[in-house]
This record gives C-alpha cells, structure tokens and sequence, in this order.
C-alpha cells in the first residue's frame, strides 16, 4: 500500500497536537468541576475554539522543535572545543558548496551500468553528472590521487565479464578528483566488491573506516574547504544499519579524527530529505551537546 502522507509530515503531527489538545483540555475542566467542585466557566464558542487552537499551536511547535524534531531541518554541534563545527541537516549534496566525499567500490570504478557501477548511487551520479564523456579523466586523477599518497592496490582480481578495474583498495582508502568547473569530488572507498558478481558490501568498520579516511585526505589535501557528506552506510552498500546509527557513527569519527588534528573549520553532514521518517535531529542534537 502506498503511504500518502508521511508519519512525520507536519499536517499529521499538527494533527496529533489538535487530539492531545482537546483530550487535555477536557481532562481540565473535568478535574476543575468534579474534584475541585468549581464551576467551568461559561465561555463563547469561538473563545473555546481560539483557545483550542493556540493550544495546539503551542504544542505542535513544542513537539516540533524540541521533542519528536520534525521541524528541524538542520542543527549545528560544535567540536573540538568550537574550532571545528558540524552541520547537520537536509538537502542535496551536489547542490552544497565544499569538498563532496562520494563513497565508491573499492576498484573506485568510473563504467556505470547495471552491473559495475548503479546510476542510481552517489558514485554514478557524479560520474554521469561531472565526467560524462570523459571517465578516463576521472580514472587519471583518482590514480595520480592515490600515487600521491603512496597507496597501493591490496589485490588484483578479474572482474566479472572482464568490466571494470583490477585493482582492488582496502576500504578507507581515499583520492580526490576534480572538475574543470572547480567542483572537488573526495572519493573513499566505502564497500568492499565481490569481483565474481559486482556485489557491494560494507560494514560498521568500513563506514568508520571511510569517515576517518576521507577526513585525513581532506586535512592534507583539501586546502581548508568545507568537507561534505552523505549519510554512509545506507542503500546498496548494505550494512544492515539504521540510519540513526548511522549518522551517530559518523559524528563519532568526525569527533575523534579532528581531536587527533583539525581538518577544517567546517564539516557538513547532508542527509537525504527521505531520511526525516528515520532521523529525529532533536535527538541527535540534546544527545550530542550532552557529551
């Protein structure tokens, strides 16, 4: 069956906020004329209704913004004693201004199809997006990226049907790659590739892994920008996690890896806008500023 209005949608919630309101209000005035013996005062219609209504007001914006979250698009925390700040929020990643981490297969492949590469990823959409026409480009910075750093391959496999690379990368492992418009790309290999069916698949490790590894890079070679991400770990790299451990998973490595040495002044967190069913950024907040 398919959901018309999300559970978190705010006509929904104001919806619950009017059934708590009015159940409240008549508990009130039952305990005010029965217990107490007082007489309810006898008020128009629309006093009760104007009443009812910035009631529910009260509490849907109460709700909102400090208890369920779904009004909140975006937070801030602030780590490493405020030198860094962590922006959480919802929005398109392409469209966000800064280094983009994308996660890859461990071959960092560029050929998108059905069976290498999903154009329906994150590293398909960049490679179809940015170096449409021209993979190679992006097959020659990834490689003078990793050279650079004196990364080597940890294997070197045939692929299924002989499509896509050979060299394998441990997980973690990351290079970055640039557009002729300026837009920086900081792939970091996130899943681990079966080279018999093309599968990918990652862990908890691997997704700590991967923040900890695109941040580094980013620290000695992103000169200062703001550092981007996606939520790590969900769609078709499989790990079996909910997003909000996710995400909590995240904060942690961004935490732990600029106490070790700051990366930039910015670092931003952008969640998919269908991930507000799953992620409450209330929570995720009054949890995060308690620490």
């Amino acid at each position: 069956m398919i959901r018309l209005i999300s559970k978190r949608s705010p006509l929904i919630q104001f919806g619950k906020a009017f059934v708590l309101t009015i159940g409240t209000l008549q508990s009130l005035f039952f305990v005010w004329k029965e217990w107490i013996g007082l007489d309810v005062p006898d008020i128009s219609t629309c006093t009760r209704l104007w009443a009812i209504l910035i009631s529910t007001a009260v509490v849907f914006l109460i709700d909102g913004w400090f208890v369920s979250g779904f009004l909140k698009q975006r937070i801030r925390l602030s780590v490493n004693e405020g030198a860094v700040s962590l922006t959480i929020g919802f929005g398109d990643l392409f469209a966000t201004k800064g280094l983009k981490v994308i996660p890859v297969n461990s071959f960092f492949d560029s050929l998108v199809n059905e069976s290498v590469v999903a154009a329906s990823t994150l590293h398909g959409k960049m490679i179809e997006k940015f170096f449409a026409g021209c993979p190679g480009e992006f097959d020659s910075q990834i490689s003078q990226s990793l050279s650079h750093q004196g990364v080597n391959p940890v294997s070197k496999c045939a692929r299924i049907d002989n499509k896509g690379k050979t060299e394998e990368y441990d997980t973690g492992t990351a290079a970055i790659a640039r557009t002729r418009n300026d837009e920086s790309f900081l792939c970091v290999a996130l899943a681990k590739t079966d080279s018999k069916n093309n599968q990918a698949l990652a862990s908890l490790p691997d997704v700590y892994a991967s923040v900890r590894g695109a941040l580094a890079l980013a620290r000695s070679a992103g000169n200062g920008q703001p550092v981007v991400f996606p939520l790590l770990g969900t769609g078709l790299s499989r790990t079996g996690l909910s997003p909000m451990f996710l995400l909590n998973l995240m904060i942690q490595g961004v935490i732990l890896e600029n106490r070790k040495q700051k990366v930039t002044n910015e670092i931003r967190i952008v969640l998919h806008p269908s991930m507000k069913e799953n992620i409450n950024l209330a929570c995720v907040e009054n949890e995060w500023r308690m620490k």
